[in-house]
């Protein structure tokens, strides 16, 4: 098992600090999505008509890909 043995305090705290650092990430990474939300307005018609195009489309967000696992 991975957590057979010891686990302790510290360890805890490093997990918790750990989840604390993405959750940080994650938060960043939603305030970068709305401002190139914001300066791919003027881009809005060129962007629709290329993910018209088969097999274009949103790109897939790799902050996504742990939620996944």
């Amino acid at each position: 098992m991975a957590l057979e043995g010891r686990f302790d305090e510290h360890h805890a705290l490093m997990c918790r600090l750990h989840l604390e650092h993405l959750d940080l990430l994650n938060a960043m990474l939603a305030k970068l999505d709305v401002q190139v939300e914001e300066m791919m307005v003027p881009f809005r018609a060129a962007r629709e008509l290329l993910r018209s195009i088969p097999g274009i489309g949103p790109m897939d967000r790799s902050r996504d890909a742990h939620q996944r696992l």
